[in-house]
Parts: structure tokens; sequence; C-alpha cells
């Protein structure tokens, strides 16, 4: 068994915030690549800290698997800033793994699609360049005292850090919140409507059921006076 695995502290929960996401920017001239189609568009995707940390304490490399339409498609960067830069003719999407600094950490595999036009873009710029950036959180449940600490020293504060992403994420967040809750109160009506539904539903059926008892004691009362008409 791994010593570091036996070591892990119980109970122990640590959360790093994280920003996955692209750049893009329409080209001056469209390049012609080997299979002779023309790239529109330069871009470049990342995976950042959303906190002022130092992400390469504790991320050994990040692995980009482009499409595979591009020669060498996967891409590993072993240091920060974890970015490729690339250029394209179309969307597509780029598989993302993360490895830390503990081998005993199982990587953590992301999905970001490559966004290059403002429909799906988190923010559009007056020069044209757009951006597709979303928040993650890379979640650690009982750390290893190697991970742990790599974790901790990565609090302190990266010199080079770049805080000002493209995409407001408090605003995001708060319309994502105003959805949540909308949803919420749609749901609820919902539920309301149901549960008179069912209500009505129950009390129509208890009518139909008192109507069909009072049909059938009729009938049986009919049966009743005929068949001591009979004696008679």
């Amino acid at each position: 068994m791994d010593i570091s695995a036996q070591e892990r502290k119980k109970g122990t929960k640590i959360i790093k915030p994280i920003v996955i996401g692209n750049t893009a920017k329409l080209l001056d001239e469209p390049i012609t690549d080997a299979s002779g189609k023309s790239r529109t568009h330069e871009w470049v995707i990342y995976v950042k800290p959303y906190l002022n940390e130092d992400i390469s304490k504790y991320i050994k490399k990040v692995q980009f698997k482009l499409h595979e339409s591009y020669e060498n498609n996967v891409k590993v960067v072993e240091s920060a800033p974890f970015q490729v830069r690339e250029t394209c003719w179309a969307e597509s999407e780029v598989m993302v793994k993360i490895f830390f600094v503990d081998s005993a950490e199982k990587p953590v595999t992301l999905y970001h699609y490559v966004r290059i036009r403002e429909d799906g873009a988190t923010f559009v710029g007056t020069d044209g360049l757009i951006a597709a950036e979303h928040y993650d959180e890379l979640v650690f449940k009982e750390p290893s005292p190697i991970m742990e600490r790599a974790l901790l020293d990565a609090v302190k504060k990266n010199d080079h850090f770049n805080s000002k992403f493209r995409t407001n994420f408090e605003e995001t967040k708060r319309i994502q919140m105003d959805q949540i809750i909308k949803a919420r109160e749609m749901i609820q009506r919902e539920i309301e409507d149901l549960k008179r539904s069912i209500i009505d539903g129950q009390e129509l059926l208890r009518l139909k059921s008192e109507e069909l008892q009072s049909i059938l004691n009729s009938r049986l009362e009919e049966s009743m006076i005929g068949k001591q008409e009979e004696v008679k």
C-alpha cells in the first residue's frame, strides 16, 4: 500500500477554485494548414486559479488533448501558465487532464468547448476578442501529507497572477442564482397545481363512486322488489 495513502487525514477536505476557458480572435490573414484548410482564428486555452494562488505548487502538469485534426494533438504543459495557443477554422472540444504533484492523487479530467464566435461566449470585447470561461472546483478529500502541504503552500500570493478574467463571474453567479430561484418557484407552482389536480381527481373519484354505488343500490332495491312480487 502507498505510504501517502496510509497517512491520509480523515475528514479533511480542501477545495481549490479554478477557471478553465479560452480566448479567441480573428486572424488578420487566414493561415492554410497542411490539410489545405484555411485557419481563420487564433485561440488560447488555459487553466488558471480563481484566487491569487500559485497552482504550480500542487499541479504537476496539464495535458490538453485537441481535436484529432491537429497534428500532434496532445499537448503537455509542465509549468505555469498552463495554457496552449493554437489556430483553427472551427470550434471543437478539448479534453483537459490535470496531474498533481502527488502521484497518489488521481488526475482530474475536464472538458472545454473552444469558442471562437460570439454565440456561446461569456465575454465579447470591442476589439473582436471573445472569451468562453467557466468556474470549477478541484475537491481534495483526505489528501496525503504531501498533497496537503502543496495545497496550503499554494495560498501564498503569486506575483505573476492576473485576476482580471474577462468573464464577470459574480454577475454570472447572480444570474445563475436568479435562474435557480425562478426554476424552483416554477417547480413549486407545478407541484401545487399537481396537488390540486390530485385532490380534484380524488373528489371526482369519490363523487363517481357514490354515484355508482347509488345506481347499484337502486338496482338492488328494484331487484328485491321484483322478487317479492314474484313470491306474491
